[in-house]
């Protein structure tokens, strides 16, 4: 599913919060900038405004944001320890 720059919240994270309730306590496990993608997306920020904060391309966020999303994912798909 394409990331849109217009959407204001991305339907990668909300199809992972209906999946995985919980997945935000495995947000500290990924790198700082992703951080700041991730929360600023759940906050309902744009693409271009998270990309204006970290002075990348919308295409950049897109793409952290994609591979942020894809730790998560095998994030939560692992079994408890």
């Amino acid at each position: 599913m394409p990331l849109n720059s217009s959407w204001g919240k991305s339907q990668y994270l909300e199809a992972l919060k209906q999946k995985y309730p919980t997945f935000e306590v495995f947000i500290p496990k990924l790198t700082g900038r992703e951080q700041v993608v991730i929360r600023s997306r759940l906050k309902g920020q744009y693409l271009r405004e998270v990309a204006a904060q970290l002075r990348v391309t919308t295409e950049r966020i897109r793409q952290m944001e994609a591979k942020a999303v894809r730790k998560l994912r095998w994030l939560c798909s692992m079994p408890p320890s």
